[in-house]
């Protein structure tokens, strides 16, 4: 049983579901056949992200500054736990 699967347009970005089964030969919009391709400014871009992403956890294992992700946990991973018990 083939299934027709919704497709987006990378240069217009406009979603569709073709009429068969199988890769569009064009975007129904702006006519491209390139409608699978990202434009070069966005490789580019998705490129320049990768990069800096790399470039930062680099500088920060270097450094030792722990990842903005963690968010508060990573401050308190460095407080000491006290137990209630041992509160007294």
């Amino acid at each position: 049983m083939d299934v027709i699967r919704l497709r987006k347009c990378q240069r217009c970005g406009k979603t569709w579901f073709p009429r068969s089964p199988g890769k569009p030969k064009i975007c129904p919009t702006c006519k491209t056949i390139h409608w699978d391709t990202p434009k070069k400014a966005d490789k580019v871009a998705a490129g320049k992200e990768v990069k800096r992403q790399a470039k930062e956890a680099e500088e920060a294992k270097q450094t030792g500054i722990r990842s903005k992700t963690r968010g508060i946990a990573a401050v308190f991973d460095d407080i000491p736990y006290l137990s209630p018990a041992d509160a007294h």
